[in-house]
Parts: C-alpha cells; sequence; structure tokens
C-alpha cells in the first residue's frame, strides 16, 4: 500500500502524521508526490508508524519497472 493510501484509509493527513513520527512534513509531502523512499531511518518511522501497512516495495511503481523490461 502506497503512503497516500495508507493516509487517505487512516483518515490521517501528511503533516500530522509527520509529527507523528517525528519527521519534517515536507519530507512526507516529497515522498508523497514525488513517489520515492526518504532515507533508511525515515523509512523505518514510516513502517512503525503504519504499523507495517507501507513497507519499502510501496516506496516504488513495480508494476511500471516491469513493464519497463
Amino acid at each position: 500500500m502506497h503512503l497516500h493510501q495508507w493516509l487517505s484509509a487512516e483518515g490521517k493527513n501528511p503533516s500530522n502524521f509527520a509529527r507523528e513520527i517525528g519527521v519534517p512534513a515536507s519530507t512526507i509531502r516529497r515522498i508523497i508526490v514525488e513517489n520515492r523512499s526518504g532515507t533508511h531511518a525515515v523509512t523505518e518511522k514510516i513502517i512503525r508508524g503504519t504499523g507495517g501497512k507501507v513497507l519499502p516495495n510501496d516506496f516504488f511503481d513495480l508494476d511500471q519497472i516491469l513493464k519497463a523490461k
């Protein structure tokens, strides 16, 4: 599940989630808009903050990557 999907399902906004996990809101917005992962430490915080619902592979559009092969 992508982070933006999890936030929507949980009724959370990026700024509040960022505050909850202790990262800048701009980091969360960048991850959502640019669909990329943050640092290892940020990724761990997102995994913990989402209860494992958002995992490292969820930061990548794997369908797009596989189609490009």
